[in-house]
C-alpha cells in the first residue's frame, strides 16, 4: 500500500494504527509451553533496555565516528558477564554495520554489483567505539507457568 502525505495509507489508516495492529509483546506463531510436558512454541520476548551513544560527524565528509556507546538491559539473572557483554557489543557492532556502513547496491538491470567482501562494506576495528559502556541490571524472571513432570 502507498502512504498518503507521509501518514496515512489510501485507505484511512494511520502509520500508528498499523504499528499497533501489526505489535504485540510475542512473536507470531508463539505458543505458551504445555504445562504437563512443558513443550511448546518457543518465540521470543521483548527486551528491556536503552542504547545512546556520543559521535562526531566530519564537516568536511559527512563521515560518522561514534567515540562511546552505552548499552543497559534488564538481563535477568547474569550467569555469564563476559557472555552478556559479548553479545551486546556484538549486538553495537552490527547495529553500526547496518546503519552507517553496510548497503547492498544493484545495477539498473537488478544484479548485485558489490557481492564480494572488497565492496560490501562492514565495520572494521576502527568503526567501533573505544568507549563502550554495557549495564546489565538484574531482574530475576518468576515464571507465570508451572512446568509438572509426572
Amino acid at each position: 500500500k502507498n502512504l498518503v502525505r507521509g501518514y496515512m495509507y489510501e485507505n484511512g489508516l494511520t502509520v500508528g494504527e498499523v504499528a499497533e495492529a501489526t505489535a504485540g509483546d510475542r512473536l507470531p506463531g508463539y505458543v505458551d509451553p504445555d504445562p504437563k510436558f512443558g513443550m511448546g512454541a518457543a518465540g521470543g520476548i521483548w527486551t528491556f533496555g536503552c542504547q545512546g551513544c556520543e559521535l562526531k560527524i566530519d564537516k568536511k565528509n559527512g563521515e560518522v565516528i561514534i567515540d562511546k556507546f552505552i548499552s543497559s538491559f534488564d538481563v535477568g539473572k547474569v550467569i555469564s558477564p563476559q557472555m552478556i557483554r559479548g553479545q551486546i557489543v556484538g549486538g553495537v557492532v552490527m547495529g553500526i554495520g547496518q546503519t552507517l556502513k553496510e548497503k547492498v547496491k544493484f545495477s539498473a538491470d537488478g544484479k548485485i554489483t558489490n557481492a564480494t567482501w572488497v565492496k560490501y562494506k562492514i565495520p572494521r576495528i576502527n568503526d567501533i567505539p573505544r568507549k563502550q559502556v554495557v549495564i546489565c541490571v538484574e531482574t530475576p524472571y518468576e515464571s507465570t507457568w508451572q512446568l509438572s513432570i509426572e
